[in-house]
């Protein structure tokens, strides 16, 4: 008795069947479609924020000239760099330079 039990076991022990493979893809599908998005959509804000931060150095860098500075400043931006320099409109003297952060681009308006 124990014998034929065992090998019923033994025989029945051979993988996984079709429908249980199933499952487990569509599964995994689903798991993939709440997942892909959000990925994408946390890719997007951290770019966002990045730019942000960029902003944020620049208008503190010109807070801080005029704190002692009285002429008016220039901004200009080399998109091949990816460098930012502010420098005094009247006599062209660089006051402080900055790169961007990661993947952002600097363009003139």
């Amino acid at each position: 008795m124990l014998a034929r039990i065992r090998k019923s076991m033994q025989e029945k022990d051979r993988g996984f069947t079709l429908i249980e493979l199933l499952v487990v893809m569509i599964i995994i599908g689903i798991l993939a479609a709440i997942a892909i998005p959000v990925f994408l959509n946390q890719r997007t804000k951290a770019r966002e924020t990045s730019a942000k931060a960029d902003v944020s150095t620049i208008g503190k860098e010109i807070a801080a000239y005029y704190v002692d500075g009285t002429d008016a400043l220039d901004l200009t931006t080399d998109a091949t760099t990816d460098e930012w320099v502010l420098s005094e409109a009247t006599g062209g003297a660089e006051v402080t330079r900055g790169a961007l952060s990661g993947n952002n681009v600097a363009t003139e308006p």
